[in-house]
């Protein structure tokens, strides 16, 4: 969104991120509000209005990013046969919603989960410049490079 709230595709003009819910976006401003504070005001870190914009130009000054990380045991709320049975229902009916043209509909952590088998298959493809920085550190330790550069 623009710095007024509208919706726009000008990345010289995005400002923030548009709440969920569309012309109605009230619907995410809680979910926004509660990421908020857990990730900063919780944290003593920064608003995410008091961040350097992060396309810079200023890349010296830290951000002052702050995280918030929630493990929860299913079992305090719920025996884990009927959580494992709702996640079950959960995932199968959100992957098989209708998506448009040939997509399809991924759940949480999905993309991750393919990357990493591709990557445990394939390896983890480097850019040229990387690449040549592993081999001019092998080269310095005296050590084989696990691939060609």
């Amino acid at each position: 969104s623009d710095s007024r709230g509208y919706d726009t595709t000008d990345p010289d003009e995005a400002n923030m991120l548009a709440p969920l819910g569309g012309e109605f976006g009230f619907k995410g401003a809680g979910l926004a509000g509660i990421s908020e504070i857990l990730s900063a005001v919780l944290t003593g870190m920064k608003l995410s209005f008091d961040i350097a914009p992060m396309p810079g130009p200023d890349f010296s000054t830290p951000r002052g990013l702050g995280a918030f990380v929630l493990a929860m045991k299913p079992e305090a709320f719920l025996d884990k046969h009927q959580f494992d049975a709702a996640m079950t229902r959960y995932l199968e009916t959100l992957r098989n919603s209708p998506a448009r043209d040939d997509l399809n509909v991924m759940a949480p952590g999905d993309r991750e989960w393919k990357v990493a088998e591709d990557r445990e298959k394939n390896g983890v493809e480097l850019d040229p410049a990387t690449a040549q920085s592993f081999a001019a550190l092998a080269a310095r330790y005296a050590l084989q490079p696990p691939f060609n550069p």
